[in-house]
């Protein structure tokens, strides 16, 4: 073998499994009883126990042994705690009843141990449902992680290389440790971070192959096959068949809290992962779901963040380099990487997508512009945000491009986006220390009167960052009432931490919402517990790892607001933004943006009059005089004048400033003006 001459295969399975001797004449034995017709016939024409159409135990302690004491010492080889039956290796026939002696027992030898033996293994990657064996061509290089993760996995690999060749030459060594002697690691992130790329470039480091388990698919496939083999009992058995490593995906749907009706199938894995001697991974995006029993056979946790903004432009280099994708060398990677918070994943996603653009043009010599990338870059946020699934989730839809707002508030959130895309090269690459996590947050306060931008603002901020927005309502929070029910000051606490500690697994942008000084509700009470449940709101939003954005609906000042909050966490608030009615210019540019394209207007619309006419109008104002002037064009009854113009806008204006005064109201009013 050290030659590279040929080495047979059940010689090289024998090693792998640590066999002996006698094993190997078992499956010798049972192989030539499946395959050939001449040593079926001889085995079955001699004076032994055989004489059925499978071998039984008693035919190879026979055919083996010499001595009876040899014969009925060598019984172990055959029960169901044997290496031989317990990894499924031969598998004992049972017609109908079980025979009366061990000796009686017939064998078969698995199937897919017959074909490793005889070279027919590559006939089928499928070992159960919902799983894959395959080599891995994946390099090390090309996997984009932080250098520090990267070599601390690998070290981790590296180190039980070692340990496994320690065992070989110190075989007592199981005498002190006789199970769990294998290597699970965890790979915790959400989806396109690397988890299963870094699986394959490790594999393809290490010359193994890769068995590639889908949970969700697995749990589709129950009971056991005609052997009495389990699922789980024929993906490790082929794991050492094949000296695999085992990448479990998604396996949060399987290790789920016993607490919380977890699966029935995870003492069975827990057996067999006890059992098994190689690599393990496993790959999820909810690790707070996992099972306590489960955490304690795994060795070492690793967490896959998404990507800063260097590491992103490494993978967009990377996803593009090959002639295969050929791209205009004009396209700024640097500032397509910085914009758009993608993940590894969706950049492969967006490449693939601007190079159907490409082809789309010219099938023979497509070149992939700019426009093209970032297009693809703008399908891959939406489908992004659409995964994300969770209670008060909004999707944003625009990004700062379409708001209406003042500079200085323009500039607040530009400033925004820039500082909470910095963050993952400051904490991540450039080694800030942990005592400065404890403000890592970027915190926002958004106050002004209501119908000014602020939800819009904050969706624009979301839809930068590529993050779904999870919206809370604080006053029910500060109440003790989030969730359902009222709770005690210690409980409202927890229930606030909780609320912080939910958006940060679901990594979204957290908005606390309908905080109002206009009245005493949006308070809280003003009592003293809802102060101190305020300030521990405010001092868990310099904790959190992304935006939090505090909304409060005020027309004067915050002085209320700041009385019921210690001075010294006030400048935990990175950002205090102003947000005001919209100014003459601003309303001319609202005017024309809420006026629907296929609205049949007519000539004489004058903008600039609409916006000097809809003086201290919010953005809903000005939709709702829109609305009003469509809805009586629509119903007249001659076709040609289904037209909007400017004397219905004109009066949808008035009849919009007078919308919710009462007849009192409007009686008084004629009496002033």
């Amino acid at each position: 073998r050290q030659q590279g001459n040929f080495y047979p295969r059940l010689e090289l399975l024998a090693e792998q499994l640590a066999m002996d001797d006698f094993q190997k004449f078992v499956l010798v034995y049972l192989t030539g009883s499946m395959l050939s017709p001449v040593f079926k016939s001889c085995i079955q024409g001699e004076d032994s126990y055989g004489s059925d159409k499978n071998p039984k135990v008693g035919d190879l302690l026979v055919a083996y042994w010499d001595t009876f004491a040899e014969q009925v010492a060598a019984r172990t080889y055959f029960y169901k705690s044997s290496t031989l039956l317990r990894k499924g290796i031969i598998k004992p026939i049972n017609d109908y009843t079980p025979p009366p002696d061990l000796t009686d027992q017939q064998l078969r030898l698995d199937r897919r141990v017959l074909e490793t033996i005889v070279g027919l293994d590559k006939e089928s990657s499928e070992i159960s449902q919902g799983s894959h064996l395959y080599e891995p061509k994946v390099s090390l290089d090309a996997v984009v992680l932080p250098d520090k993760l990267k070599e601390t996995i690998m070290g981790s690999v590296a180190h039980f290389e070692t340990f496994r060749a320690y065992r070989k030459h110190h075989p007592d060594f199981d005498e002190a440790i006789s199970y769990g002697v294998g290597l699970t690691l965890m790979f915790c992130g959400k989806s396109g971070t690397g988890k299963t790329m870094t699986a394959n470039a490790i594999a393809a480091k290490l010359g193994k192959k890769l068995l590639l388990v889908n949970f969700p698919l697995l749990n589709k496939q129950n009971g056991k096959d005609e052997g009495h083999e389990t699922k789980f009992q024929s993906i490790f058995r082929e794991a050492e068949l094949s000296d695999a490593i085992i990448f479990f995906d998604e396996c949060e749907s399987l290790f789920s809290k016993r607490s919380r009706g977890g699966s029935i199938d995870t003492t069975e894995l827990l057996t067999e992962l006890e059992r098994f001697e190689g690599i393990v991974f496993l790959a999820t995006n909810r690790p707070f779901d996992l099972d306590e029993a489960m955490y304690r056979r795994i060795n070492e946790v690793f967490q896959f963040k998404a990507p800063n903004y260097l590491e992103r432009l490494d993978i967009w280099k990377l996803v593009t380099s090959h002639k295969a994708v050929p791209c205009d060398p004009s396209i700024d990677w640097e500032s397509i990487a910085l914009k758009y918070e993608l993940t590894g994943g969706f950049i492969k996603n967006a490449v693939i997508s601007a190079l159907l653009d490409g082809v789309g043009r010219d099938p023979k010599s497509p070149r992939i512009t700019e426009v093209d990338i970032l297009n693809g870059c703008k399908k891959q946020v939406r489908g992004a945000l659409q995964m994300v699934d969770f209670n008060e989730r909004v999707i944003p839809k625009e990004g700062l491009s379409s708001l209406v707002v003042s500079k200085p508030v323009m500039d607040n959130l530009s400033e925004m986006v820039s500082l909470e895309k910095a963050r993952g090269i400051l904490f991540g690459s450039w080694g800030f220390d942990e005592d400065m996590r404890s403000r890592q947050g970027t915190t926002a306060l958004f106050w002004g009167p209501s119908g000014t931008g602020r939800s819009r603002s904050a969706e624009a901020v979301g839809f930068e960052l590529g993050k779904p927005l999870k919206v809370v309502d604080l006053p029910r929070l500060l109440s003790g009432r989030q969730g359902g029910h009222v709770s005690n000051d210690d409980t409202g606490a927890q229930a606030a931490r909780t609320v912080f500690q939910e958006a940060r697994l679901q990594d979204a942008v957290l908005v606390l919402d309908g905080f109002s000084l206009e009245t005493e509700q949006g308070g809280g009470g003003g009592g003293s517990d809802d102060a101190r449940l305020l300030n521990i709101v405010v001092r868990e939003m310099a904790r959190f790892p992304g935006v939090v954005i505090m909304m409060v609906d005020t027309t004067g000042s915050l002085d209320v607001f700041v009385s019921r909050i210690d001075k010294s966490l006030l400048k935990n608030l990175k950002f205090l933004v102003e947000f005001q009615l919209p100014s003459s210019s601003n309303r001319k540019i609202l005017w024309e943006k809420l006026m629907p394209p296929a609205l049949p207007v007519l000539k004489d619309i004058d903008y600039k009059k609409l916006a000097e006419g809809s003086n201290s109008f919010n953005v809903s104002h000005i939709g709702n005089a829109i609305y009003r002037a469509a809805a009586g064009a629509a119903l007249r009854t001659n076709a040609k004048d289904r037209f909007v113009g400017m004397k219905d806008l004109n009066a949808a204006i008035e009849e919009e400033k007078t919308r919710g005064e009462s007849a009192v109201d409007r009686w008084a009013k004629s009496q002033y003006i």
